[in-house]
């Protein structure tokens, strides 16, 4: 879909364990997927699925290639007839759940370019839903941690 962006650590690093950070991140991107709608894929097209939590491996936050990492998620669905409505139900579901959203990229005329939604929590975790008449895509990147493990794959 496109490239998480990397906003670096609001503040410190979060005190929670990496499994706690991952969990919050698949749940968080779950949820936004649910109430999208459609069948959603990673980048090589295997299948998501909520309860599979290996092959995670935490990125750095902000630019920096050393310091605090945090879990990326990406997912990809198709295109949706409305994509105006669809962000707006994103929205509406987001804030049902108490998310503070930031950033709202609005559809243009012809529908083809991406409305984008991003709601950003503490500690440098983000949710992005973007979605076009072509594709649609959820960008997830849990809190930052300085906890080592953060470096390894999960298994």
């Amino acid at each position: 879909m496109r490239e998480v962006t990397r906003t670096g650590s609001r503040g410190k690093a979060s005190a929670s364990s990496p499994d706690e950070l991952l969990k919050t991140v698949l749940e968080r991107t779950n949820s936004t997927a649910v109430a999208a709608g459609g069948v959603w894929t990673f980048e090589d097209g295997t299948p998501w699925v909520l309860s599979d939590t290996s092959g995670y491996t935490g990125v750095p936050c902000g630019d920096l290639d050393a310091g605090p990492q945090q879990y990326p998620v990406g997912l990809n669905s198709a295109g949706v007839a409305d994509p105006a409505s669809a962000a707006a139900r994103v929205v509406k579901h987001w804030k049902s759940l108490g998310y503070q959203v930031g950033t709202v990229v609005p559809t243009q005329a012809d529908g083809a370019h991406l409305t984008e939604v991003v709601a950003e929590f503490p500690n440098g975790a983000e949710i992005v839903y973007a979605v076009s008449t072509e594709i649609s895509g959820i960008d997830a990147l849990s809190e930052c941690s300085s906890d080592p493990a953060m470096w390894e794959t999960t298994k």
